[in-house]
């Protein structure tokens, strides 16, 4: 269950206890799916897309970079991906990974996050035709996301604001 808070510049900081926390954007809103960790955030009125954001502890033995490449190509040939770019990085023991790319008429970005004390995976998804039109905000959602498994926010700070800013390759 999610606890909001009063935010400041009409962001409302919303906390799921033990696992999230971001501040959302008026207008914006959001969707728990029942005995998950899986959230659907979107504009009410004239959204074009939707940013989803998971959350688990880590699954598998894999080493995490591993479990990250793994993660991100599974997606991207789920979704039928073309003309896919990939980036990852290591930064304060944990993996970042950023795929950008079309399937059919649609427009994806994927982030992941794997380290040894657990994994997020975030998308992004629009119709082609309104690829660009949220861009802004999804970055300054995904700027102010923490992760309590990271520790620091530091982490998301580097994700967010330098290495894989949203959508810097299309």
């Amino acid at each position: 269950m999610a606890r909001y808070c009063l935010g400041v510049n009409g962001l409302t900081r919303i906390e799921w206890q033990q696992w999230m926390a971001l501040d959302l954007p008026e207008g914006w809103v959001y969707d728990e799916e029942p005995d998950t960790h899986i959230i659907s955030l979107y504009a009410s009125e004239d959204g074009v897309g939707a940013l989803q954001i998971s959350t688990r502890p880590p699954a598998g033995d894999e080493p995490p970079d591993e479990r990250l490449a793994q993660r991100l190509e599974a997606f991207v040939v789920h979704c039928g991906g073309r003309d896919c770019i990939t980036q990852t990085t290591l930064a304060d023991d944990v993996w970042v990974g950023h795929a950008a790319f079309t399937a059919g008429d649609g427009y994806w970005e994927a982030w992941a996050l794997e380290g040894e004390a657990g994994s997020t995976f975030i998308t992004y998804n629009c119709d082609l035709a309104d690829m660009g039109r949220e861009k802004a905000t999804y970055a300054q959602i995904l700027d102010s996301l923490t992760l309590p498994w990271t520790g620091e926010n530091h982490v998301l700070r580097t994700f967010a604001m330098r290495l894989l800013r949203p959508g810097q390759y299309h």
